[in-house]
């Protein structure tokens, strides 16, 4: 709850990580439900933002994140068709894949929310969450930011 993470799997004067490592924050092979995700901010990481692996379908319940211009902002792998994720900021001012579900790539969160039966990030946003100074790792929200009070309860997002 309440972390900045970023610039996972890259490391100056060697390349990058393998696969397995530069992730922001990842869930995977939890055999319990309700593991919250809460207030983070995930950004600039290798490979992806949020990773959820082999987790239950009611595994994670995430709140209030941002996660901006990592590899792949969300990966999903744990074949359930739905998440109780909502109240999220997903952005990435780089293009490319937003959403990796179970396989299938999504590039925006409008055609993610468009799936059938989709109930997931129904309450979510996609635009540019305005930080003080990211590339020198202040993630505060500017004044006026669209992540300021769009959590759930009117809460912030992220690691404020």
């Amino acid at each position: 709850i309440g972390n900045a993470s970023y610039h996972n799997g890259f490391t100056a004067g060697f390349g990058t990580f393998a696969h397995q490592f530069g992730k922001g924050l990842a869930v995977d092979y939890v055999a319990t439900a309700n593991v919250q995700v809460t207030n983070n901010t995930l950004y600039g990481n290798r490979n992806a933002g949020l990773f959820l692996g082999a987790t239950p379908a009611a595994g994670v319940i995430s709140r209030n994140n941002i996660m901006m211009n990592n590899g792949i902002e969300v990966e999903n792998n744990s074949t359930a068709a739905n998440g109780n994720l909502d109240y999220d900021l997903i952005y990435d001012s780089v293009g490319g894949t937003l959403i990796s579900w179970n396989g299938v790539t999504y590039t925006s969160l409008a055609t993610f929310l468009a799936r059938g039966g989709n109930t997931t990030w129904l309450n979510s946003i996609s635009s540019n969450p305005s930080f003080i100074d990211a590339a020198s790792g202040n993630f505060c929200l500017s004044v006026g930011s669209p992540a300021c009070q769009a959590g759930e309860s009117g809460t912030n997002m992220g690691a404020n």
